[in-house]
């Protein structure tokens, strides 16, 4: 009895082949989580950036109730345009997280209304269905691009 526990303990470690085919089993799974953790990080992204908007566009009504006019913005770039929006609303938002790159501002029929624009990570994201689409003053406003218009 004591010789068969010995020839089987003998017997029990893993081949090459074997190992070989846990590795890349291994690969397989580990490598189609990342690609699903990456579509979550995306997604996660792509909700942060919707609400920030949404954020802004309190801020921006908290504004017009001040001003009677939404913040005019005169600026080259989108970047400096959208830098100049956020610095106007300084006293209604507090801080705006980084990421500012992505964001877009344009006021309309001087200050009367306004359009806020983000592009978004997945452009198939079901939120770009409840958008503005098209051109809206100078800013295309076409998915992956979510709107807001007011």
């Amino acid at each position: 009895m004591l010789g068969m526990f010995q020839k089987f303990n003998k017997e029990r470690g893993a081949s090459l082949t074997e190992l070989m085919v846990l590795v890349a089993t291994a690969s397989i799974v580990i490598g189609g989580v990342s690609v699903k953790a990456q579509d979550i990080f995306d997604a996660a992204k792509d909700t942060q950036r919707i609400a920030n908007l949404r954020q802004l566009a309190t801020a921006s009504e908290l504004y017009y109730s001040d001003y009677q006019s939404y913040p005019k913005v005169i600026a080259d770039s989108s970047q400096e345009r959208f830098d100049d929006f956020i610095s106007k609303l300084a006293n209604y938002l507090g801080s705006f997280p980084t990421g500012r790159e992505n964001y877009d501002y344009q006021d309309l029929n001087g200050g009367q209304s306004y359009v806020l624009r983000v592009l978004l990570e997945d452009p198939e994201n079901p939120y770009l269905e409840s958008d503005w689409d098209g051109k809206i003053g100078e800013l295309d406003c076409d998915d992956p691009y979510y709107c807001i218009k007011m």
